[in-house]
């Protein structure tokens, strides 16, 4: 079952055609029957770009190439394989594939290479030649999977049905298709629908289950989309995209888009059919004007100045292999959801947007041609959570409703292994997994993405902001950022910003027995973590002399005093009681608020510590205390702060200045 509820995914994939024939073939009026290959024309060595959207919001590229006919294990007949290489980190696959005047268009099954799984199916799949408008007809077939992961033997019963001609628009164009839909029951059921059209293939899938649904569409290939980090990038400083027109005409990684960060950028890339000019410009779907720059669509400029606009026009130039290209720099919106009040709500609610990019080609022999629109697909920011000394990934498990929320990417750093050393050491590890996640953010989504939304908790706040003050992080030539490093902003939730008291009560020498036994339990105050968090440390010295290169909130938790109380009471218990059996005496009764020098606090950081030392953007929570072992209500338990800090991703970055204040 395990394989076949992921058979739907390569169902999906096998029908999307790749021809080398004339893309705008259009119906004609005395066709009346479906025939092969000429609806499904498999042509060796040719190869084709197709978007995909899933109900759930996401949106991908993929590339479908088709290789030689060969003979293949399983198979009894000559085809030739699919190669359906997806640019978001999918595992690819391998169709295999037949279409003539007899059999019509057939599938024989199908390889993920990754997992080691083989499908093959007997009879094949099979449209058949000749069908005409209201056909409908049933196959059924054995599955047949091989593979350690995919190790299996069913039915399915294949039902298809000719439905009828109707006009489709993708990407690529406008188009009259023909109409089939296949309903597969078996283990897992699903309906597939496509879209032929003659001389070309199919231009469009549908994919419908109980549940959810996913749609294919033919991408142009004169317009590309292109994430131009690394190999479009100028080198050796990796800041800016190259002026190298061959790079320009070859490189680039496939994209369907770019995170909100206000960093991220695509090389838009057009091929032309002779020298001319290029006008690009940026669209909101259903308006024919042009966005301005105000209205959070992103932004282009040429590779000359980074001056922002909504239309630009821009020569082509000739690069060695005699294609005639033009190039533009689109830049990703600084906020996902907008600031127009008619689409706030909307944009709140949302898992992805889009802009149109729009590119008219003026040949310099004079004339003008059809205009070509891509979507470029606007997601959000990954969030990225960093949890505190002591503490590990887990801490993170109550945090609803964020963790649990479909519109955001959330993962989570775990330096548990090191979660009681100094800042530097922290930050490196973290830095490390963020740039990991990032980059598996980039794959899964199919987006260009150079920063994250950080949500730290307790020693996470100032590790994370050690990390901002070393020499990589703006400068990583192996992680490149455009100089801005991988954080968009960072929210804090109760950060030791400028320390605690409890880390000077732990690191006084009349203590050293408490001390000794936090050691014994796992939880060393001697390794460096514990010091930097002491009140005047050097590590904290340093991250206050410098400004974060990203904006900050600072959400500050405070405890009530009946659970102030009733914590102290049993502290000064256990030191009256418990501890001196366990030889340690003479402790002096504990106080918070006499450790930790003011009345607010979360039993562990100061308010104003939370805050950063001074006023600045925070929002306080009440009746809240910091983690494990105090009683009462945990921070990261809390369904309020968690709500808070989806408002503040949500929001713009009015809440936020960097720190120090």
């Amino acid at each position: 079952m395990k394989a076949e509820s992921t058979r739907i995914v390569a169902l999906l994939s096998l029908l999307i055609i790749f021809s080398g024939t004339a893309l705008f073939a259009g119906l004609d009026s005395s066709d009346n029957s479906l025939t092969f290959p000429r609806y499904f024309p498999l042509e060796p060595h040719t190869s084709r770009r197709y978007l995909q959207t899933a109900s759930d919001g996401t949106r991908f590229i993929w590339r479908g190439k088709f290789g030689a006919p060969a003979f293949i294990f399983g198979i009894t007949v000559p085809v030739i394989p699919a190669h359906i290489i997806p640019t978001n980190g999918i595992s690819p696959e391998i169709h295999y594939e037949a279409s003539d005047g007899i059999s019509g268009w057939q599938e024989h099954g199908v390889d993920w290479p990754d997992m080691g799984c083989a499908f093959r199916y007997s009879p094949p799949y099979q449209i058949r030649n000749g069908m005409l408008v209201g056909d409908s007809y049933k196959i059924s077939t054995t599955v047949t999977a091989t593979g350690a992961a995919c190790e299996d033997v069913y039915q399915e019963e294949v039902t298809i049905t000719f439905d009828r001609f109707e006009p489709v628009t993708v990407p690529a164009g406008s188009f009259d298709c023909a109409k089939v839909r296949m309903y597969i029951k078996g283990p897992f059921s699903w309906t597939t629908t496509f879209y032929f059209v003659p001389d070309v293939g199919v231009v469009k899938t549908v994919d419908t289950t109980a549940d959810s649904w996913s749609m294919a569409e033919l991408m142009p290939e004169e317009l590309e989309l292109l994430d131009p980090v690394p190999s479009l990038l100028e080198e050796p400083s990796r800041i800016a995209i190259t002026s190298n027109q061959e790079k320009l005409a070859k490189l680039g990684i496939q994209s369907a888009g770019v995170a909100a960060d206000g960093v991220a950028k695509l090389v838009i890339r057009y091929t032309a059919p002779a020298a001319g000019s290029v006008t690009f410009s940026l669209r909101e779907p259903g308006n024919p004007e042009p966005l301005k720059p105000e209205e959070d669509g992103g932004t282009l400029n040429s590779l000359q100045d980074e001056f922002p606009r909504s239309d630009l026009t821009i020569s082509t130039f000739q690069a060695k292999d005699g294609k005639h290209r033009a190039v533009v720099i689109y830049r990703a919106p600084a906020k996902y959801v907008r600031g127009d009040k008619n689409k706030i709500d909307k944009d709140k609610l949302s898992k992805s947007r889009e802009v149109l990019i729009n590119a008219q080609f003026m040949p310099a022999s004079g004339g003008i041609s059809e205009p070509i629109s891509v979507p470029i697909v606007i997601l959000r920011p990954m969030v990225f959570l960093v949890h505190g000394l002591w503490a590990g990934p887990n801490a993170w498990d109550g945090f609803s409703p964020l963790i649990n929320d479909v519109r955001f990417y959330v993962r989570r750093a775990d330096y548990s292994s090191k979660n009681d050393r100094e800042f530097e050491g922290v930050a490196g590890d973290v830095y490390v997994q963020l740039q990991q996640q990032l980059v598996k953010y980039k794959r899964f989504s199919g987006v260009a993405a150079i920063q994250a939304d950080v949500v730290a908790h307790s020693m996470g706040g100032p590790a994370v902001r050690t990390m901002a003050i070393q020499p990589y992080f703006l400068g990583d030539y192996c992680n490149p950022t455009f100089g801005k490093g991988p954080i968009y902003r960072l929210i804090t939730i109760a950060g030791v910003h400028v320390g605690s008291g409890l880390a000077n009560y732990l690191l006084d020498e009349p203590n050293r027995c408490l001390a000794d036994l936090f050691k014994s339990h796992g939880h060393a105050p001697d390794h460096g973590g514990v010091r930097d968090l002491a009140v005047g440390s050097e590590a904290l010295q340093k991250i206050n002399s410098n400004q974060t290169p990203f904006p900050v909130h600072t959400i500050v938790g405070q405890t009530d005093q009946w659970t102030k109380s009733f914590n102290e009471a049993l502290i000064n218990f256990g030191f009256d009681y418990v501890l001196p059996f366990m030889g340690c005496r003479g402790l002096k009764p504990f106080s918070f608020d006499e450790l930790l020098k003011e009345e607010q606090n979360d039993l562990l950081v100061a308010a104003s510590s939370q805050l950063g030392g001074r006023a600045g953007p925070g929002k306080w929570f009440d009746q809240v205390v910091h983690d494990v072992p105090f009683y009462g209500n945990k921070e990261l338990a809390s369904g309020d702060i968690a709500g808070w800090v989806i408002d503040l991703l949500n929001g713009d970055s009015l809440r936020f200045r960097p720190l120090p204040w």
